[in-house]
């Protein structure tokens, strides 16, 4: 357990039970909200960003809440980063694509590119996708229900059956017999 002490500058209060610290503004300069939004555009990643710039991720929102220029510059910065996170994910695609082309060529005739898709609700695509990714090897769980102990066939739940009977029936004669006996003595 961490513990402060009173005059600690980093605490300013206690409220509701949660600690609430002073975001020190002397951190910031121009070359740390630089280095910030750089790193920012690089990955929207606001901890990791606030870390390459030697600052917490508090104090960032907090510089964020407080300064609107700094703020408008985040956005920009998560729009530069958010557009190339998906130039990357589609050239991802695009080379996913290229590769499963030559996997396609393997086998000539076997699939024809002019054979347009089935009409079909981006739902109803995703969740092909997802239905296919685990076979495809992109992870994800195995499709179908969960393979369990097969049920045991009728002859022999039949005959647990006629145990279970045969115990009743032998436990209500032990009883029978215990209020005989004890009828018998009175």
């Amino acid at each position: 357990m961490i513990t402060f002490l009173p005059d600690d500058p980093q605490i300013e209060a206690f409220r509701g039970g949660t600690l609430k610290r002073v975001c020190r503004r002397s951190n910031w300069s121009a070359a740390t909200e630089d280095a910030f939004l750089l790193a920012l555009a690089d990955s929207c990643n606001v901890r990791r960003s606030a870390e390459r710039a030697g600052l917490s991720k508090m104090s960032a929102y907090h510089r964020r809440r407080t300064n609107p220029e700094f703020a408008a510059r985040w956005e920009a910065a998560l729009a530069i980063g958010h557009d190339r996170m998906k130039e990357a994910l589609l050239r991802a695609d695009v080379e996913d694509m290229q590769r499963r082309a030559a996997a396609r060529a393997a086998f000539p005739g076997f699939f024809n590119p002019d054979t347009p898709m089935p009409k079909m609700t981006a739902e109803d695509a995703i969740r092909q996708l997802k239905l296919h990714r685990w076979s495809l090897g992109r992870g994800g769980k195995r499709p179908g229900p969960k393979i369990g102990p097969r049920p045991k066939p009728m002859s022999e739940l039949a005959e647990g059956i006629q145990r279970k009977i045969a115990a009743v029936r032998r436990m209500r004669e032990m009883r029978n017999a215990k209020t005989d006996a004890t009828e018998r003595q009175d």
